[in-house]
């Protein structure tokens, strides 16, 4: 699950979504919308090196994994470290960063 807001006019808004009214996103769908953009940045992160993401190139959802729970998990962790490397001043992935631990549980352990 994702979340974003709108900004193609000139008024200056927050980037942070809201609902109707202006009500703050709960924390249980912040953590949500957060999880989801972790998955796809570790599915993007894998993906552009060849590697099986949350599902390969004809769709098909990566096969290192049992359970649905066990994908997302995995993926969640690893986006949020490719998220985290890259807020960095030089926005670089050290090997300390993105360990073979780390990718492998992701489904990245093959080339």
């Amino acid at each position: 699950m994702l979340a974003g807001t709108e900004h193609n006019t000139v008024e200056l808004k927050p980037m942070t979504p809201e609902c109707k009214g202006g009500v703050a996103v709960s924390a249980d769908a912040t953590e949500l919308f957060w999880e989801g953009a972790c998955v796809v940045a570790a599915h993007q992160y894998l993906s552009v090196r060849g590697r099986p993401g949350y599902v390969d190139a004809r769709g098909r959802l990566n096969p290192d994994f049992t359970t649905s729970d066990q994908r997302v998990s995995a993926f969640a962790r690893l986006g949020s470290t490719v998220i985290k490397a890259f807020r960095e001043p030089r926005g670089e992935l050290t090997p300390a960063a993105l360990s073979p631990a780390t990718t492998r549980a992701a489904g990245s352990a093959r080339s």
